[in-house]
C-alpha cells in the first residue's frame, strides 16, 4: 500500500541504514552545487516544465534539482526526490519548503522504487544511471513514466560529447526518452 508524506523519511523495503554516500551527504553542495546547476540549465533548456507536471527526481542527492526548480519559479504539480543514501534525504528535508505540499522525499533504491506505477510527467535522473546500471535504471523508470519525457545524464557512454556551460564544465551527457 501506497502512502505519501511531506515531512518525515519513508524506508522502502529491504533499505540498509547506511550507504557511502551519506558520508558526503554534508559537503556534496558545496562541492556540486554549480556543476549540477549547469546539467539543469541544458536539460531544462530543452522541455517544458507544466503546471499538471509530476516530477520524479530519481537519485536526488540532497534535492538540488528541487532547490534549482524553485529558483526558477518553474511550474510543476508535484515533484517526489527518490534516493538511497539517508544522509542526503535528510539534507533534502532541511532544503524543502515545509508549507510547499507538492513535495514528497522518498528513501529507496531506483531499481526497486517504492512508488506507483505510471503516474510520473517528467523524470530526471541526473549521474544516477551510471551507478545503479543503463538498463535495469531505465527499466525501472519507465515503469513510473506514463506520458512524458526521461531526462538522463551518464559520465561514460561511447559517442558522449561533454560540454561547457556558463563556464562550467558539463562533464555528462545529456539524453531524453519519450514515451
Amino acid at each position: 500500500m501506497e502512502q505519501t508524506f511531506s515531512n518525515s523519511l519513508r524506508n522502502g523495503d529491504g533499505m540498509s541504514e547506511s550507504n557511502p554516500y551519506d558520508v558526503t551527504a554534508d559537503s556534496y553542495d558545496q562541492l556540486y552545487y554549480e556543476e549540477q546547476f549547469a546539467k539543469y540549465r541544458v536539460a531544462l533548456s530543452k522541455i517544458r516544465l507544466e503546471e499538471n507536471d509530476r516530477i520524479l527526481d530519481a537519485g536526488c542527492g540532497t534535492c538540488l534539482l528541487y532547490e534549482y526548480l524553485i529558483g526558477e519559479k518553474s511550474s510543476f504539480n508535484h515533484y517526489v526526490g527518490l534516493d538511497l543514501s539517508k544522509g542526503m534525504i535528510e539534507k533534502c528535508l532541511e532544503k524543502k519548503t515545509y508549507t510547499d505540499a507538492r513535495v514528497d522525499i522518498v528513501l529507496g533504491d531506483i531499481r526497486r522504487p517504492p512508488l506507483r506505477k505510471h503516474v510520473f510527467t517528467k523524470i530526471f535522473a541526473f549521474t544516477v544511471l551510471d551507478i545503479v546500471g543503463v538498463e535495469k535504471g531505465l527499466e525501472s523508470l519507465l515503469n513510473l513514466l506514463g506520458k512524458g519525457i526521461i531526462v538522463y545524464t551518464l559520465l561514460k557512454h561511447k559517442g558522449c560529447r561533454p560540454g561547457i556551460e556558463e563556464g562550467f564544465e558539463v562533464k555528462d551527457c545529456i539524453y531524453m526518452l519519450t514515451a
